[in-house]
This record gives C-alpha cells, sequence and structure tokens, in this order.
C-alpha cells in the first residue's frame, strides 16, 4: 500500500470517528458562509510569507479577500498565495489597526497573522455567529411578482407599476434580498417593476447592441456612424431571448472606435449606460481618448465598486460607489458628469437607482475619491470598451484594467440625463441569458437541437470492471437549456482496459544516466486492448529489454486478460545494473498461448509500450563531438535562433531593440561521458567602428552598454531534476555626472514557471537578487556615469514530469511540453514617497522551456485528474479534521 493510500486511509477513519464520536454542536453550513467584510474575517491558523491555500484549508484566500475589502490588497484578486504583496497589505493593516508600523516577522510578527492579528481582524465579528437555522430550506429562492431572485441575491421592488413625470420610480423603490426562502423589506413593495409616464429619454449619440449575425463590426444604431471594432478575440454571446451580447474575455479583447462623430469630442457634459455582467471585479466599460490621461474612465474597479476618473491636467478626478456589485448578474449601470466646475461630482445609477458616493478615507496606495485639479485634458478620437489603448490584463492594480464578463445596450449621450429619464432606461429593457426559443445547446464539443437527447457521463474512464452506464444520464435540450445534472458534463466514456479502450500506460526508469555502474530501475502499467487472435487460449506478459545483451527480462504474474474487456499489466520494480555505455532499452507487450494444439508467442509490434537510452559514464569520462574529445566538465557552445518574445511571461516594451544585442547560444558540457544540455543569452554589442548599429551611433555607442549574460543548466533531465541558474548582467543607467544616485531599484528575478499561468507573473516558484549601482569612467570624456549591476546564482529542483496542476483553460487531458522559465530585469518606480515601490519588468534576459523527461506525474491526463483529486480529497478531509477538533 502507498504511503498515500495509507494517509487517505487514516484520514478517512479518523474523520468518521470524529465525526461519530463530536459533540460540538457546529453547523457546518453556517460555518461554510462565515461572512466576511471590512471588519471581520475569522481565521484559525497562523499565515506568513510563502503559505499558501492548500496548505491552510483555503485561509491565505480568505485573508485576501478582508484585505482587498478593507482596501489593502490591491492586487484586483486573490491568489492563494501569501506573497509580498500579501505581506504589505497585512503590514499597512497591522499598522492602522493595531500602531504596529515597524520590525519584522522575527522581531514583532509585523506582516504575519498570527494569534493577536487574528483576535484584531475578528474584532468586528457578529458574536452570535454561527445563526440561528432557518425558517426555511437552507438556499431557498424567493419569488414576487413573476421574478425569482436567488438565496442572497437582490432585486430592486416597487409599491406601484407607474409614477407620473417629473417623479421617478426610485421614489417608490426598495431594495430587497432574499435569504433562505425570506425577502428582506417591506411587502409594499410587491411590483418587479415601474415606468415613468411621460418621461421622454434624450436621443444618445451612440449606441451598440451588438446584434449583428456575424464580423468584426458593431454598428452603432443611434446612427451616428460610430461603429466599432471587435479585436482580439472578443465574440458576441448569441441565443439569448434578448439578442446578441458583447462578450470580453478580461485579458486583451476590446471593442474600439477610432473616429467617433463631432457630437461626442470633447463633451462638456455627458451620460454614460450600458448593461453589464462582470465574472470578475475589475474592468473597464467605457474609456474615451488614447493617451495615457484620457478624457474619462468608466468601470468597475477591483473590489467589485463602480468609478469614474475625469481627465485633468494637475490631478484627475476619481470617485467609487459605496455599494459593490455581484459578480455573474446582470445591472444597468450608468453615470452623469459635467467638466464645467472642478467641484462638479458624478452622479452613478445602478438599475436606476442614484448611488452613494464613497467618501475620501485617508489610506496611502488605493484611489480614493478626488477632485480634480487643472483644466481638461486635451479629448482625441479614440472610444473603447472593455479594455484601453494599451491592452492592460485585469491583473494590473488600479482602474485601467481589462473587463471580463458581458455587455450589452451600450449608449453615449452628449447631455446629462434625469434620474426619471435613467429610471427609464433601465425600465425599457431587460436584459439577462435566457435562452431563445427552440436554441440549441452545447456541452463537451457535442451540439443538441432543440427538445434532442444525448446520454452524457459524470467521468470519461471508469475502473477495470465497471460499466459506463453507471456513470451516465440521458439529458434533454430544451430552449438552450440541459436538463438534469450538470455532473454529467462528459460525452463520452470508455472502461479502462476494455476492448475498445485506447491503449494507455506510463513507464519509467530512473536514473537513465550516471557514472558506471548504473543502476537503474523500471516500473510502470499498461492497459491495452485484446487482440483478436488466439481466442480464449491468449495471455499477456510484459517483457524488458535492457538493449545491453543481457537476456530480457518477463513478468507474467502481474498482468490480467479478461475476455471482452481487455489487458492490464503491471511491472513491478525491476532493477538492472548497466557497464560504461549507450543503451536502448525497451519495454514490450507480448500475447502468447497455445491454440488448437499450436504454442504461439507474439511481441505485439504495435504495442511497443515505451523506450528510452541509457547513458553509463565512467567518473571523469571524456565526450566526443564530430570527432573532437572534450574532457569531463567542459562546455561546447552553437549559436542558435532566439525564441520569439511575443508570448507568456510578458515582454518589456524596450525589447524591441532585440535581437542586436543579445545572442542565444545552446550549452553542451561533458559530464561523465555524457552531455548535458544548457541554454545561454548574452550581450554582444556591436564593435566600436561599427556606430552605425548603437542607438545614436558617433561616441554614444563607445559609452559602456548592456553586457554579460544568463545561463541555464541543464534545461532537460528526469525527475528529480535539479537546475542552476548563473545571470551577471551589467547595464547603463545615466549618461552623464554629477546626478544624484539612483536607489537600488533594479533587482533580477528567476521565475521558474511550476505553478499555472493563470496566476500573473510572478507566477509558481521565484528566486530574486537585487542589484547593485556603480560609477564607471568612460575614458571618451564624458566622465563619471552610473551603471547597474546584477548577480544571482541559484538551483531549483523540479520533482514532476508536468505541474501539479493543469494549465488553466486547457482541455480534459492536455499537459505542456515542460515549464515555462525566464529570467527578467525588475525596474522598481516610486511615484510617490507615499506609495511602496512597484516593480515592472524591464527586460527578459533568458527565456525557455525545462523539461522533465519523466516524474511522480502521470503521463496521461485522466491519471493526473486523479491525482488531482486525491490531493483535493486529502485537502478537504484534513479541514474536517481540523474543523471538528478545534
Amino acid at each position: 500500500m502507498s504511503s498515500r493510500t495509507a494517509t487517505l486511509g487514516a484520514l478517512l477513519i479518523a474523520g468518521a470517528f470524529l465525526i461519530a464520536a463530536s459533540l460540538i454542536p457546529f453547523d457546518l453550513t453556517a460555518q461554510e458562509s462565515d461572512p466576511i467584510t471590512a471588519s471581520c474575517v475569522r481565521l484559525t491558523r497562523s499565515l506568513y510569507l510563502g503559505r499558501t491555500d492548500s496548505e491552510t484549508n483555503g485561509e491565505v484566500t480568505k485573508l485576501q479577500r478582508f484585505l482587498t475589502q478593507t482596501g489593502d490588497f490591491t492586487y484586483g484578486h486573490t491568489t492563494g498565495y501569501f506573497g509580498p504583496l500579501t505581506e504589505a497589505a497585512v503590514q499597512q493593516w497591522q499598522c492602522r489597526n493595531m500602531q504596529l508600523c515597524s520590525g519584522g516577522p522575527e522581531e514583532n510578527g509585523w506582516g504575519v497573522v498570527g494569534p493577536q492579528t487574528r483576535r484584531a481582524m475578528r474584532v468586528g465579528c457578529d458574536a452570535s455567529f454561527p445563526p440561528a437555522p432557518p425558517p426555511y430550506p437552507s438556499n431557498a429562492s424567493c419569488t414576487l411578482d413573476g421574478v425569482t431572485v436567488l438565496h442572497g441575491q437582490s432585486w430592486i421592488f416597487y409599491s406601484t407599476n407607474t409614477v407620473q413625470s417629473p417623479n421617478t420610480c426610485s421614489s417608490v423603490a426598495q431594495t430587497r434580498t432574499c435569504t433562505n426562502g425570506t425577502l428582506s423589506g417591506s411587502n409594499t413593495y410587491n411590483r418587479a417593476s415601474c415606468t415613468v409616464a411621460g418621461g421622454v429619454v434624450t436621443t444618445p449619440v451612440a449606441e451598440w447592441k451588438f446584434d449583428e449575425a456575424s464580423g468584426a463590426t458593431a454598428l452603432d444604431s443611434s446612427g451616428n456612424g460610430n461603429n466599432g471594432i471587435l479585436e482580439n478575440g472578443a465574440t458576441r454571446y448569441v441565443g439569448t431571448q434578448q439578442g446578441n451580447k458583447l462578450e470580453l474575455d478580461g485579458v486583451d479583447d476590446r471593442m474600439r472606435v477610432d473616429t467617433v462623430s463631432s457630437n461626442i469630442l470633447n463633451m462638456e457634459s455627458f451620460t454614460l449606460a450600458a448593461w453589464v455582467r462582470p465574472t470578475e471585479y475589475g474592468g473597464i466599460i467605457m474609456r474615451k481618448g488614447n493617451t495615457e490621461r484620457g478624457r474619462f474612465n468608466f468601470g468597475i474597479n477591483s473590489d467589485g465598486r463602480l468609478y469614474l476618473r475625469s481627465g485633468h491636467t494637475t490631478q484627475q478626478g476619481v470617485w467609487q460607489t459605496v455599494n459593490t456589485l455581484p459578480l455573474n448578474t446582470w445591472f444597468h449601470v450608468a453615470v452623469t458628469y459635467s467638466f464645467s466646475s472642478l467641484s462638479n461630482k458624478p452622479t452613478f445609477y445602478v438599475n436606476g437607482v442614484p448611488q452613494e458616493l464613497r467618501s475620501s478615507v485617508p489610506n496611502p496606495g488605493t484611489y480614493d475619491p478626488a477632485d480634480p485639479i487643472g483644466t481638461p485634458v486635451a479629448d482625441t478620437s479614440h472610444l473603447y470598451l472593455g479594455n484601453n489603448q494599451d491592452f492592460v490584463n485585469r491583473s494590473q492594480v488600479g482602474f485601467d484594467s481589462a473587463f471580463e464578463g458581458r455587455m450589452d445596450i451600450v449608449r453615449v449621450y452628449n447631455a446629462i440625463l434625469s434620474a426619471s429619464e435613467i429610471q427609464s432606461l433601465f425600465n425599457g429593457a431587460h436584459v439577462d441569458d435566457t435562452p431563445a426559443n427552440n436554441a440549441s445547446c452545447t456541452l463537451d464539443g457535442i451540439t443538441l437541437l432543440h427538445s434532442e437527447s444525448k446520454t452524457f457521463y459524470s467521468t470519461n474512464t471508469v475502473p477495470w470492471g465497471q460499466s459506463c452506464s453507471s456513470v451516465s444520464q440521458s439529458r434533454t435540450c430544451t430552449n438552450g437549456t440541459l436538463s438534469g445534472s450538470s455532473a454529467y458534463n462528459k460525452a463520452s466514456c470508455t472502461v479502462a482496459g476494455g476492448g475498445d479502450t485506447t491503449s494507455s500506460g506510463n513507464f519509467s526508469a530512473t536514473p537513465q544516466s550516471g557514472p558506471a555502474p548504473l543502476t537503474v530501475t523500471f516500473a510502470g502499467s499498461y492497459d491495452a486492448a485484446r487482440p483478436a487472435y488466439g481466442g480464449v487460449y491468449g495471455k499477456a506478459k510484459i517483457r524488458v529489454i535492457f538493449g545491453d545483451g543481457s537476456a530480457p527480462l518477463e513478468q507474467k504474474q502481474n498482468c490480467t486478460s479478461e475476455l471482452f474487456k481487455g489487458i492490464r499489466c503491471a511491472l513491478s520494480n525491476v532493477s538492472h545494473t548497466y557497464a560504461a555505455g549507450s543503451y536502448t532499452a525497451k519495454i514490450a507487450l507480448v500475447w502468447y498461448g497455445n491454440m488448437d494444439g499450436y504454442p504461439f508467442e507474439t511481441e505485439l509490434s504495435s504495442e511497443q509500450l515505451w523506450s528510452a537510452t541509457i547513458t553509463a559514464g565512467s567518473t571523469g569520462a571524456s565526450c566526443t563531438h564530430n570527432g573532437q574529445t572534450y574532457a569531463s566538465g567542459q562546455m561546447r557552445s552553437e549559436t542558435t535562433q532566439c525564441p520569439s518574445l511575443s508570448s507568456w511571461p510578458p515582454v518589456p516594451p524596450d525589447q524591441t531593440i532585440w535581437p542586436d544585442k543579445i545572442v542565444c547560444l545552446n550549452l553542451n558540457r561533458c559530464t561523465n561521458g555524457r552531455w548535458v544540455a544548457g541554454s545561454r543569452w548574452e550581450f554582444r554589442p556591436p564593435s566600436y567602428e561599427n556606430d552605425a548599429g548603437w542607438p545614436g551611433g558617433g561616441l554614444v555607442g563607445r559609452l559602456p552598454g548592456w553586457s554579460g549574460g544568463t545561463t541555464v543548466m541543464p534545461v532537460a533531465g528526469s525527475a528529480p531534476l535539479t537546475v542552476e541558474v548563473e545571470s551577471d548582467i551589467t547595464f547603463p543607467l545615466s549618461t552623464s555626472y554629477p546626478s544624484p544616485a539612483p536607489s537600488a531599484n533594479y533587482k533580477l528575478r528567476v521565475n521558474f514557471g511550476d505553478m499555472s499561468p493563470k496566476v500573473s507573473f510572478p507566477s509558481g516558484s521565484t528566486a530574486e537578487q537585487t542589484c547593485g549601482i556603480v560609477k564607471v569612467d568612460t575614458d571618451f570624456g564624458f566622465g563619471e556615469i552610473m551603471q547597474g549591476q546584477c548577480k544571482l546564482n541559484t538551483v531549483h529542483t523540479y520533482t514532476d514530469k508536468y505541474p501539479p496542476d493543469p494549465w488553466y483553460g486547457s482541455p480534459p487531458g492536455f499537459l505542456p511540453d515542460g515549464y515555462p522559465a525566464s529570467v527578467q530585469l525588475l525596474k522598481g518606480l516610486q511615484l510617490d514617497t507615499d506609495y511602496a515601490v512597484k516593480f515592472e519588468p524591464m527586460r527578459t534576459l533568458w527565456k525557455g522551456t525545462i523539461v522533465v523527461t519523466s516524474g511522480t506525474q502521470a503521463d496521461t491526463g485522466s491519471s493526473l485528474q486523479l491525482a488531482n483529486a486525491l490531493t483535493a480529497l486529502e485537502e478537504a478531509l484534513k479541514g474536517l479534521l481540523n474543523f471538528l477538533t478545534r
């Protein structure tokens, strides 16, 4: 029994015992709904730099959600990792609430969430928590006037369906929230809609409804010709009763209008209105202008509040609402503003109801409400929905970030609409994702027409001996909605080892190289279809061919062959010792038996399961290449084409001088008779005689420039694979002296790539080293100049063949080729003394993929998903035991 299976078994037994014996009257439903507010979070574990959700039962995410609401954690979304940004947010909160403003984690707990900090963070919690059981079923929905409101969601209801202009519907409105089947508020407010009699809405100067059947053009239905272009994958969400919607991915999607009509340019007063359904917080709804400080920017910030920024020359106007918008819900949002006076403030509306502005609070590092200073910035003819001119990802802190979700019926008015007019806009359309009549359904790559049915499965593979019918459910498409449980979301299912099963397996040899004599261990398992010949007499065995002339080894005892199912073979640990040399080892499936008195044995050519090169070298043995002998430890290098820098991780803009100054090399180091592959990027500036090769030419080209390089060794090998990264870089900082010596705001960062790229840069394990600043004499009459010098030497060990979790967005079963690692030079910017230094990528010094040829992760997607499921089960059981015993 594996140690992991034993651990899970022990956890299951302990969990069952504690559940049966515990007298602790905890309500698990209430515990799961433990509220997190700006004044309350309940934490039970000590949290500090380097801790993760998997180690703390999700408490790092709870802490980040709490610090987001207090305004201290401004990253844009939770990560589940306690990194430097989370530590800085904790320190800021401790300084404001505990008067702990200096020190360190070991000195006085500054930056650590220990018992005292946890106690302070739950001061504002309701002492009566957990609440008493609800009178209605937990999470029950509410229905009133034909509208169903889900548990925890809110809806605006009215005391009457009609009011007379100039009165507004907001005067007869009340927001009511559904809690376990009961609506809050007064039963007098029992109408789901309201209209203003006699109200006339001003004509918009631009309007986009996104109802085009196809194409990248979004037509302006106002008739003013402000047609938009959908870019970078922005699409239309189709098949709803209200028509199409604009769908944006929160990375680089947007709609762009290059030349707006004259009645939009330099608007003195304006109203912006749209239906929005955000799926993540933080994102631009509409931005005017293609300069760094646009004319206006309307959107949702990272904590779910509506915001408006007005472009002014000295200080922008920045305002936010008090209330936040829930995710995954359609809302009508609007804002009005006038540039006519610096003291003007915008008015925000949600579902036709005016919103309270958030008051300014002294909290450096956040965007608080502020009145503008100066004159309005010059307008340009550009307008954007969902992103700005620079394609900013949603992970960037602040306001200029990409919108993730859907939009519909987006309007621009060059006047300030009245409250009754905005109420009429809300009442005039109801936007949701209700499928159109007779709409089709798509699931797992299969499209079903209206009223069509198909069998779906809860898993793609069932164990040997189990039927797929045990995990199946027939689901019918009705107007775009599938019946049945969403757990049945796979279009196909196979039986592991069944006769119709695609062959699959995983074998390994450890190690595959090393000094002679080299002992290699072979292990693994395999499932395959049963061959057609041999009838009931056929059997299977596994044959290991070592490749060094010794007799093959065969195992029969761990193979099973069942009629109508297939073959399943497991290879117990097999060890073999190699003398010095290079060998090709193979593992094959052999089908053998006796049919009608005739023995047969066939090594199935289509079932050669695995092969690898085994290299055994003597300590200090030399290597050869193209007839030349290299001593152990000697290196050879070959110039190679540098990879594209257009993909992840992000590449700074100044990398455009590439490849004039960077040369990429493939390295090979002789190690005990075998070659070990590595990689190096280095700066090779043009010669002094070729001044034209330098920007500016002339003497400028003779000033000390970029030099040094970055070496990564090795870049491939068997797990566990230890990789060494060495970087020694010198770069210019200024061309004149004397000048104030810059602070040490430069550093090198190695990103080892062993975490999902969904987490914004930096992702996964990292190593950093601060750079130094020196003065250099140019000897060309320029005096001394400032130069940065960076040196880093670090090692990192990869224990698995693949990253520990599948990449975000990948289809089931997809696994990456390796670990996307990089080395970057970061530049620290401090915009104001009140703000912490923020490091941005300045230049990519090395980028590549670390390939681990074997490891503990399985070679198949289904096996990897099983490993992830076991990990999730293990963490859940640990969390349950922690809860029951605390």
